[in-house]
């Protein structure tokens, strides 16, 4: 079995980790697998050399299968793909793509050459869906992690740390989360709050983490190596409100940290009971959320220990990997 995957960049994101942990693993399953970006690194492209570019490599590459991970990626894919590779649409994105009328008659359109659709979240799925009378046969594959479960993840015995991971943008609220940090120093939490993850290249966002944070809060900077953000923490924070399927959260659940995010986020039932939660846009529901965590440890941190071991086997890439192997051999 031959599989391209196509993205629009090499940038550090959800998607990519996705797709990057894929890869690896469908390569030891020795299947020939390999990642195409439309825009590399150190160059965009207008759409007619996307067109003319994507289209010679898929050629090229003779795949069986094409994985075209989110709406971008899904129409050039399709465009171009020869009639001997089926282009699956893998549905990343947590905000609604096809809000907009013009997307969906261009959607319509596509149908016809694509394959399946797959969706890391039924939620996601559930709004796709809805725009349309009929779609391609479709399923739900959840996202994996590559963070693998170590018993040397240690509970401490007094929290003192919390961490978020992810990348500084708008769905992730960066300014609730300083606000967040502003309030638990104005209750006495003897907490500090630190933020890992690239910038967004937007001055009016990236300033909330580069001027003015409050003394118990930091900016870290990107990490290519997540497991070591959520090891050397003591409490995840999710600050976002809307998430498709949060890679975070299941890093997190991996590394067994008690975890705190809105009570608006879909999870999947044993990730929704493992969490704390708090009131979507309510910065003092996450503080006091917090400060519960704070006085029923080291009991919340011993029973998120507990379950690391099995979200590690529920949630590993290696197994998601196997999943999308079975839905693509069966079509």
């Amino acid at each position: 079995m031959r599989i391209a995957h196509v993205l629009v960049s090499p940038r550090i994101g959800g998607a990519e980790q996705i797709v990057a942990g894929l890869n690896l693993h469908f390569t030891e399953l020795g299947i020939h697998s390999e990642i195409f970006y439309l825009d590399p690194s150190d160059l965009k492209r207008t759409r007619l050399q996307r067109v003319f570019w994507l289209r010679r490599e898929l050629r090229k590459f003779k795949a069986d299968h094409v994985l075209a991970h989110s709406f971008l990626p899904s129409i050039y894919s399709r465009l171009v793909s020869p009639k001997s590779s089926g282009v699956h649409y893998v549905l990343h994105s947590a905000s609604d793509d096809y809000r907009r009328k013009s997307f969906q008659i261009i959607e319509r359109i596509l149908h016809t050459r694509t394959k399946t659709v797959i969706a890391v979240a039924a939620r996601q799925l559930d709004v796709y869906k809805s725009h349309f009378k009929k779609i391609p046969k479709s399923t739900v594959i959840n996202n994996g992690v590559n963070i693998e479960f170590s018993r040397q993840h240690k509970v401490r015995e007094h929290p003192t740390s919390v961490v978020t991971v992810a990348r500084v943008a708008a769905q992730k609220r960066p300014g609730f989360w300083v606000e967040v940090a502003r309030l638990s120093l104005a209750e006495g939490l003897n907490l500090s709050f630190k933020w890992w993850g690239p910038l967004s290249g937007d001055s009016r966002i990236d300033n909330l983490m580069l001027c003015g944070l409050p003394s118990n809060a930091s900016y870290m900077g990107p990490t290519l190596n997540p497991e070591k953000a959520w090891a050397d923490s003591d409490i995840a924070f999710h600050s976002s409100n809307r998430e498709a399927y949060s890679l975070a959260i299941v890093e997190a659940a991996v590394t067994g940290k008690p975890q705190l995010c809105s009570d608006s986020l879909d999870l999947s039932e044993e990730l929704a009971k493992s969490v704390f939660t708090f009131q979507e846009n309510q910065p003092n529901s996450a503080v006091a959320a917090l400060k519960f965590i704070c006085e029923t440890w080291p009991a919340a941190a011993k029973t998120a220990h507990s379950k690391a071991e099995l979200f590690s086997k529920r949630f590993g890439m290696k197994g998601v990997a196997r999943l999308y192997v079975e839905w693509l051999s069966e079509n």
